[in-house]
């Protein structure tokens, strides 16, 4: 198991970053290690194309801390690696947010500068992290958006490099507008929450943010050992654009048209549905189980986690 107290003095990292970053992500890069250079950290950076390169570095690596450089699917895909490789429990992770919408990052109180990020990484504590797992091995670290969330979520991928983390909140409003819903039963613990029922949206939260800082499970906290589930059934016309409304607004789970709960154990089946994991997003499906690790990986991070 990945130890949790290392000697500072000895911090060595491996920097992970994309291929394809663009020349800002290459700056916010080098500007984070320059930081930890002059900390007297000992770094090495190095980048990766596909997810089989991304396997083999981790399987690879030794005592270093494995930094994703990058935003909610750049940390998705090193924990996925390290899965993958059987090393989670050997392996110390950390994260440099670069991308859009740095949902994880914003949960956990690391700035979302360059700078003050690398800062952070060196001043942090490895703490141990929860992990949604589906049945076919894919891990969720921060959050699986069904429904909705996945169409909105398709629709601001092309707008993100005009909008930023605004894309979010307009692919939403698109979505919110054209979907009618998906008739689905969601069983949480072994309990019916929603039995065939018509739903426009599912969150299931092991972090308490999407679409860069909306707070979509507001209560989810990413190493307590429990998901929180957030079942909308607005699927009128006036329900969906209020809940799209409220949702942007953080107030979605108090409409008494939307279900909250708490699990380990989250069963969506029915309709063939859209659904999204940490910004990636796979072909529909009509099935998705996902299960709650508790303290299943380890991510070095300076601990405070602010309000959404």
């Amino acid at each position: 198991m990945a130890d949790p107290t290392p000697d500072d003095d000895q911090l060595r990292l491996l920097v992970v970053s994309n291929a394809d970053a663009g020349t800002n992500d290459e700056e916010a890069v080098a500007a984070a290690a320059r930081v930890w250079r002059e900390l007297g950290v000992d770094v090495d950076v190095v980048s990766t194309s596909s997810a089989a390169e991304l396997r083999d570095l981790v399987a690879a690596v030794d005592d270093r801390v494995v930094v994703a450089a990058g935003g909610d699917g750049s940390i998705h895909a090193v924990v996925q690696a390290v899965m993958d490789t059987d090393r989670l429990d050997d392996l110390v992770l950390g994260l440099l947010p670069l991308g859009t919408g740095n949902d994880l990052a914003h949960g956990l109180g690391i700035p979302r500068d360059p700078e003050p990020a690398a800062r952070a990484l060196v001043d942090g504590t490895p703490r141990r992290m929860d992990l949604l797992v589906d049945d076919d091995g894919t891990v969720a670290v921060n959050a699986v958006n069904l429904g909705i969330g996945a169409v909105a979520s398709e629709r601001a991928s092309g707008l993100k490099a005009v909008l930023g983390p605004a894309a979010y909140p307009v692919g939403a409003v698109g979505a919110g507008m054209s979907e009618a819903g998906w008739q689905v039963t969601v069983t949480v613990d072994d309990d019916v929450v929603v039995d065939d029922q018509t739903i426009l949206h599912v969150v299931v939260g092991n972090g308490p943010s999407i679409g860069g800082g909306t707070a979509a499970a507001p209560d989810a906290r990413p190493d307590d050992g429990m998901a929180e589930v957030v079942v909308s059934l607005a699927t009128g016309g006036m329900a969906r654009v209020g809940y799209a409304t409220d949702f942007q607004r953080g107030t979605h789970t108090e409409r008494e048209d939307v279900v909250v709960v708490r699990g380990r154990d989250i069963l969506v089946e029915g309709d063939s549905h859209a659904w999204n994991v940490d910004g990636e997003l796979p072909p529909p499906r009509t099935r998705s189980h996902w299960v709650v690790r508790p303290g299943a990986w380890t991510l070095r991070h300076p601990g405070a986690t602010p309000d959404v």
